[in-house]
């Protein structure tokens, strides 16, 4: 019986080697949590911008107070001529070992796109404390005025467009949805696909209080990629037509003028997309098919529902017709119609693509058929209600 006592005792002894410690165990305000990271290469060197929020922004404790001037962002920069050797000059400044499983975005600059983004992909593939799920965006504004910006209501960064688009996508989608690193490595890989990247910029003319004006984020256009190369830029009204093929489109609204005197605003829910290829012995062509549904939330001076649907029919038509030449313009597919014909009709890709592109002209885009089906008038369900 003692021998069995001594025999469970000693396995009991063994197994607790095995078991797991906290001696390396590190308490939340022993580390630095990167939130954002801005890339600029200019003068032949990179310059980082890591951004750390303030966490006790996001604390909700009852009873805890926070300081009136407490700082909701720190901004950390470093140098080098490598992007590996720009993040440790910036470790060199660091007071606390830099934590990166938390990064939620990357803001590069145009200059950095055009010139060095191999550089850059490699190493995040290749790191394995990053995750490739933080969201990716391009500026040509200042990084430092990007990542100071005010963020309203005392709020952390992290509840921003930085750290969550999606929130205001489902209020007001935009016209393409910021994309995370991983679609991003993998989207530019696909022959036929061109990549779309919002564009950051900021502003100090719509928020205010009775002191100052604050400067905050807003994406004011879009970068276009293709097979790994700069293509060009579309300023956010000139993107508005990418909004109709946005399958990632929640509401959005869309005003129409007819006079002076009427007005009237529906807002489209999200879209029925159907992209047709029409092959011809020289060419290819494309037809597009648009369902749409929306409710009308402004209606002034307009009584014929016929001429409503019909006005904002055109006015889509003239969006998507406006993108798609300021396409052409910078020699982009920036309605991504070459994608139909590489995945359905390959043999008719290896015919007509050249150099992974198939050319395009203003005539190619041969016809675009929108439905527009009006589901409510809002508390007024039809005209003739009064």
């Amino acid at each position: 019986m003692k021998n069995k006592r001594r025999v469970l005792v000693l396995l009991l002894l063994v197994m607790s080697l095995s078991l797991s410690g906290c001696w390396s165990y590190k308490t939340l305000e022993h580390l630095s949590y990167i939130h954002s990271i801005g890339i600029d290469y200019r003068d032949g060197k990179f310059f980082i911008y890591a951004q750390f929020p303030n966490f006790t922004l996001l604390s909700k404790v009852e009873g805890a107070g926070q300081s009136e001037n407490a700082t909701p962002i720190f901004v950390g920069k470093g140098v080098g001529e490598t992007f590996n050797m720009a993040l440790y000059d910036l470790y060199h400044t660091m007071q606390r070992r830099l934590f990166w499983s938390h990064l939620t975005t990357i803001v590069m600059t145009e200059a950095t796109m055009k010139m060095e983004v191999d550089q850059i992909l490699d190493l995040f593939q290749r790191f394995g404390e990053y995750r490739p799920t933080f969201w990716v965006y391009i500026t040509d504004e200042n990084l430092e005025d990007i990542f100071l910006s005010t963020h309203v209501f005392d709020s952390s960064p992290v509840f921003s467009k930085l750290g969550d688009p999606i929130d205001m996508n489902r209020q007001d989608s935009y016209p393409v949805l910021p994309q995370r690193m991983f679609r991003y490595m993998a989207m530019q890989r696909e022959p036929a696909h061109t990549m779309i990247v919002p564009s950051l910029g900021s502003t100090k003319t719509r928020w205010f209080d009775e002191n100052r004006k604050y400067r905050v984020m807003h994406f004011d256009g879009y970068t276009i990629f293709k097979n790994k190369k700069w293509k060009g830029r579309l300023s956010y009204d000139e993107a508005q037509g990418l909004l109709w093929l946005n399958p990632d489109l929640v509401r959005s609204p869309l005003t129409i003028k007819l006079n002076k005197k009427s007005v009237f605003t529906i807002v489209i829910l999200k879209p029925d997309v159907k992209i047709i290829p029409i092959l011809k012995p020289d060419r290819v062509q494309f037809a597009l098919k648009i369902r749409l549904k929306g409710h009308v939330t402004q209606l002034s001076g307009v009584r014929d529902e016929k001429r409503l649907v019909e006005a904002a029919i055109n006015q889509i038509k003239k969006q998507i017709r406006l993108t798609y030449n300021k396409g052409l313009e910078i020699d982009a597919d920036v309605l991504n119609l070459s994608d139909s014909v590489y995945r359905k009709h390959p043999q008719a890709w290896k015919k007509f693509a050249k150099n992974n592109e198939l050319p395009l002209q203003e005539d190619t885009l041969a016809d675009v058929k929108v439905h527009l089906e009006v589901m409510h008038y809002g508390k007024k369900l039809h005209f003739d209600q009064k």
